[in-house]
């Protein structure tokens, strides 16, 4: 979950570069912003435009850097998610994969960690007999002297 409040009104996946309209929201206050994808550092990344529809420096934004920041990262979870548009980043609905997808892999990491708890304690009473085997099975030493 975000520490910013977030909401992405409108994304368009259709159009190059995609774009973006959305709402972050600083306390009562709701600031507007548009974003689209650039290319940065050789990979595209969702930023926020402002002047002249143009990526700005820190210095000279109206966002601080935590809040570019998280704007990409909610953007980038709406755009693999569009059902997300008009969802807040705090809602909890942004997790990566979606909860049902957590949620079976929970139940398959589950699973798992039965079977090889069932396997280590089979493991254990095997040793344990060997154990034991090894002990009943020791040579007595002859008390023969020359």
């Amino acid at each position: 979950m975000s520490k910013y409040k977030i909401q992405i009104v409108e994304i368009n996946l259709e159009a190059n570069p995609q774009t973006a309209q959305g709402i972050i929201f600083r306390g009562t206050e709701e600031v507007q912003f548009n974003a689209q994808v650039l290319m940065w550092a050789g990979t595209p990344r969702w930023k926020v435009v402002e002047e002249g529809g143009v990526a700005v420096a820190v210095e000279q934004s109206q966002f601080s850097q935590g809040e570019r920041m998280a704007i990409a990262r909610w953007l980038k979870t709406v755009a693999g998610n569009p059902a997300l548009v008009g969802q807040s980043s705090q809602s909890g609905s942004g997790s990566s994969g979606g909860s049902s997808a957590s949620s079976s892999k929970l139940k398959e990491l589950e699973a798992q960690n039965e079977a090889l708890q069932a396997q280590l304690t089979s493991m254990q009473a095997l040793l344990q007999q060997l154990v034991e085997q090894g002990q009943e099975e020791k040579p007595k030493r002859s008390s023969k002297k020359k």
